[in-house]
């Protein structure tokens, strides 16, 4: 696996629309805007990295973090749907937590669906630690520690 990352372009977003089509991930990007919006909005935020990962230059997983002022960012993932359990989530999450992108941050914590054991257990497989909370959104805080 020869994995590469570059800043989300607009050109990512036919990628996007083909595995925007999975079940499994429209539910759980359910009310999301059209790519469209969804693209020109989250550009114009300055604290938000999004990050394409490509292997052998095609895409497989997309990236976002979003950093806050203490040094801690929030961490979300999704791999092509076609690609699933085949340990690009985890290796992704691997690249992506050695690379100095983050090399600034002091913690990094994804926010899992209670439903989703899929991400649960990717995130947990890099280190990734149950903090044993479930947010007011009803979602699972895991955090990774950089420093």
């Amino acid at each position: 696996m020869e994995l590469t990352f570059r800043k989300f372009e607009e050109s990512d977003l036919d990628f996007l629309k083909n595995w925007f089509e999975d079940v499994e991930l429209k539910k759980r990007l359910g009310g999301m805007l059209s790519l469209d919006e969804w693209y020109f909005r989250v550009i114009k935020i300055p604290n938000q990295k999004h990050i394409m990962f490509l292997n052998d230059g095609r895409p497989v997983g997309k990236v976002c973090i979003e950093e806050y002022e203490n040094k801690t960012a929030s961490i979300s993932l999704f791999v092509n749907p076609q690609l699933r359990n085949q340990g690009f989530g985890s290796n992704i999450l691997t690249y992506i937590l050695s690379h100095p992108i983050v090399g600034h941050l002091e913690s990094i914590t994804a926010y899992i669906e209670p439903d989703n054991p899929a991400s649960y257990f990717c995130f947990k497989k890099v280190g990734f630690v149950d903090q044993g909370v479930i947010n007011e959104d009803g979602m699972r805080l895991l955090s990774y520690k950089l420093k």
